[in-house]
C-alpha cells in the first residue's frame, strides 16, 4: 500500500486501503463475531456526547509511553500530515465516530505530525513512512497491531477492542499459526484487519507472503468467520505480486478467481472486504484472467455490479462512494486503455462530484473529498473540469500546496510543461512545515529534471535551500523524507550524467554534496538514516 505523498500514485502492497483513481491517486470480540457484525454503530453513546472528540494526549511521543506505562494503559499512535488526503479522511469518518472515541478512552492516545520536531526519526523507529499510519503499543511499549484505512466505518470500534484486549503481537501470532498452535477466533480477527501494507514487513518478517498467507488462510477456522476471506484476499494479493518473478501456478488462479466469484455474491463478505472491493477490481481480474475470456468477462461483471451497489451506498463516505464509482471506468479499460468514455457515463460523474461537492462542508473532508473527486473526473477525460475544480477550492484549502502538486500532474499529462513546473514551483512556495516543504521541493525539483534539465541554477538553489530550511538537517534522511531525499539523490545523479554539460553538473553536485557531507557525522552509525546519508550523491554507493 502506498499512502499519501506529494505526488500522488497507485501502488499495491497486502493492503488495498489507500490505492487510488486513476494515475493520481487516495469489545473483546469474544462473541467470535468478525469485525463490522455486530459492531458497535453511531448509536452507542454512552459516555460520549455529540460533541465529543477523541482526548490526544498532551506532551509528545516519549511522555505518552511514559504515561501509558504509569496508567496501566496501551497506547494509540496515529501518524499523519496536515496535507495528507487520507489523513483528513480518517479525521472526518473514523475518528468523529462516538464508537471509535468512546473506545479511545480506554488508551493513552497521541498524534504526531510529520512536520512535529523529529517527527522523522521517530517515525523511522515505528518503520512507518507513509501516512496515515496507526499503531496499538502494549503499556510497557512493545507494539501489538497496526490498524489500516479504508474498511468498513462500522467495523472500528470492533478493531478498537480487538487492539484493547489483545495478548500477543501480530507478529507472534503470525508465527504461532504457521507452528500449528490454535488460535483463539479473536487472534483471527487480529491477523485479518492488520495493517499489512503500513509495516514494512514487520510482522512476516523474513518470511515469503505468497506462502505465509496461503498457509494462514488455509488455517483460519470456519468459526473466525469473515477473518478467513480477508486473510484470503492477502494471499490473491500477495500471489499476483509474486508472479511478477514467477508465472502464476494455474492451481493458484482458478482457486483465486473461485473465491473472488464467492465473495462478491454475498453482501457479508463483500462489507468485510471492502477496501479489496473499492480498489483490487481491475488489478485482480487483470492478473488472474485471460483478455476475452468468458471467465474474464463474469468476474468483471461480478465485480461492477458489487462496485455500483455501493457508489450510492449511504454507509459508505463520499469519497469511497467515488471509488466504486469508478469502477466501470477500470473496467472498461481493463482491455484497452485508450476505449472512448461515454458521454452519460461523463455526465454522470459531472453530476456526481457536483453534488458530493455541495454537500461536503466540512474543510477536513472537503479537502479528501476534492482530491478525488479531481482523481474521478481525469479517470472520464474530463481534465478540465478536473483542473477548474481544483483552481477553485484553492483559495479556501488550508493545504493549496497539495491541490497545486495534483493541478501540476494533470497539466504535465496534457503535455503543458511550462504550467506544470509553474505549479510545482507555486506549491513548494506556499507549503509550510519542515517535513512537508521538504517533500514539495523534492516533487519540485525532480519536475526540473524530467522537464527542464537545463534549469541548472535553479535546481542547485532549491535543493540548497531544501535542506537549508531544516531545524535539524539530519531529519533530511529519515523516514518518508528519508526516502524522497534517496530519490532525489538517484535523479540528480542520472542528470549530472546525462547531458554534454556533465563537467558542469557534477560541480553542481559536488557543491551540494559538501553542504551535506557534515550532516552525517551527527547521524550513529549503523542507522538507516546514516547510510542514506553517506550514499546522498555518492555514485559509488549506488
Amino acid at each position: 500500500m502506498k499512502q499519501y505523498s506529494d505526488n500522488p500514485s497507485t501502488t499495491k502492497r497486502y493492503g488495498f486501503a489507500v490505492l487510488a483513481l486513476g494515475a493520481f491517486l487516495l469489545a473483546a470480540c469474544s462473541s467470535g463475531e468478525p469485525p463490522g457484525e455486530g459492531s458497535a454503530t453511531v448509536a452507542d453513546t454512552d459516555a460520549v456526547d455529540e460533541t465529543s472528540s477523541i482526548d490526544w494526549f498532551d506532551g509528545g511521543v516519549d511522555a505518552a509511553f511514559a504515561a501509558a506505562e504509569r496508567e496501566d494503559k496501551p497506547l494509540f499512535l496515529y501518524w499523519g500530515a496536515e496535507w495528507c488526503p487520507y489523513c483528513k479522511q480518517v479525521k472526518a469518518t473514523i475518528f468523529t465516530r462516538r464508537d471509535v472515541i468512546r473506545r479511545t478512552r480506554q488508551f493513552v492516545a497521541v498524534e504526531l505530525d510529520g512536520d512535529d520536531p523529529a517527527a522523522q526519526q521517530v517515525g523511522e523507529g515505528f518503520g512507518v513512512a507513509g501516512y496515515p499510519t496507526m499503531i496499538v503499543f502494549t503499556p510497557d511499549g512493545e507494539e501489538l497491531t497496526r490498524i489500516p484505512n479504508g474498511l468498513n466505518l462500522e467495523a472500528y470500534a470492533d478493531i478498537f477492542d480487538l487492539a484493547l484486549n489483545a495478548i500477543r503481537p501480530v507478529a507472534d501470532l503470525v508465527r504461532a499459526a504457521l507452528a500449528g498452535e490454535s488460535l483463539e477466533d479473536r487472534e483471527w480477527q487480529q491477523l485479518s484487519v492488520y495493517s499489512w501494507g503500513q509495516d514494512n514487513q514487520r510482522a512476516l518478517g523474513d518470511l515469503d507472503p505468497h506462502s505465509a498467507f496461503d498457509a494462514l488462510a488455509k488455517a483460519c477456522p470456519a468459526s473466525a468467520g469473515t477473518a478467513c476471506s480477508r486473510l484470503a484476499m492477502n494471499h490473491i494479493e500477495a500471489a499476483i505480486d509474486a508472479a511478477e518473478d514467477t508465472p502464476l501456478d494455474p492451481a493458484v488462479r482458478d482457486a483465486a478467481v473461485d473465491r473472488l466469484m464467492a465473495m462478491l455474491t454475498d453482501e457479508r463478505l463483500i462489507a468485510a472486504n471492502l477496501d479489496a472491493v473499492l480498489h483490487a477490481g481491475t488489478d485482480f481480474t487483470g492478473a488472474l484472467t485471460e483478455p476475452g475470456s468468458e471467465t474474464r468477462a463474469e468476474l468483471a461483471a461480478r465485480w461492477q455490479a458489487a462496485m455500483e451497489a455501493l457508489a450510492d451506498d449511504p454507509r459508505l463516505s463520499t469519497v469511497e462512494q467515488f471509488y466504486a464509482a469508478y469502477g466501470p471506468v477500470g473496467f472498461l479499460r481493463l482491455d484497452n486503455s485508450e476505449a472512448t468514455i461515454p458521454e452519460a457515463t461523463q455526465d454522470a460523474v459531472r453530476n456526481r462530484v457536483a453534488q458530493a461537492m455541495t454537500r461536503t462542508t466540512d474543510p477536513i473532508e472537503r479537502h479528501a473529498v476534492t482530491t478525488t473527486a479531481a482523481s474521478l473526473l481525469r479517470s472520464v477525460d474530463l481534465p478540465d473540469a478536473a483542473s477548474t475544480l481544483l483552481e477553485g477550492e484553492l483559495k479556501q484549502s488550508k493545504q493549496p500546496y497539495y491541490l497545486m502538486s495534483v493541478l501540476a500532474s494533470t497539466a504535465e499529462a496534457n503535455g503543458d510543461n511550462a504550467s506544470a513546473l509553474s505549479w510545482r514551483k507555486r506549491a513548494y512556495e506556499t507549503a509550510t512545515g519542515e517535513s512537508t516543504r521538504f517533500r514539495w521541493g523534492y516533487g519540485y525539483v525532480v519536475g526540473l529534471i524530467r522537464l527542464a534539465p537545463e534549469s541548472t541554477a535553479e535546481i542547485e538553489a532549491v535543493t540548497a535551500q531544501m535542506f537549508a530550511e531544516l531545524d535539524d538537517p539530519a531529519s533530511a534522511f529519515y523516514s518518508g523524507t528519508g526516502m524522497r531525499a534517496e530519490r532525489l539523490s538517484n535523479a540528480l545523479l542520472e542528470w549530472a550524467g546525462s547531458d554534454d554539460n556533465a563537467d558542469e553538473r557534477a560541480a553542481v553536485l559536488a557543491r551540494l554534496r559538501e553542504k551535506t557531507s557534515s550532516v552525517c557525522d551527527a547521524i550513529p552509525p549503523g542507522e538507516t538514516g546514516r547510510e542514506r546519508c553517506d550514499g546522498f550523491l555518492n555514485a559509488a554507493s549506488g
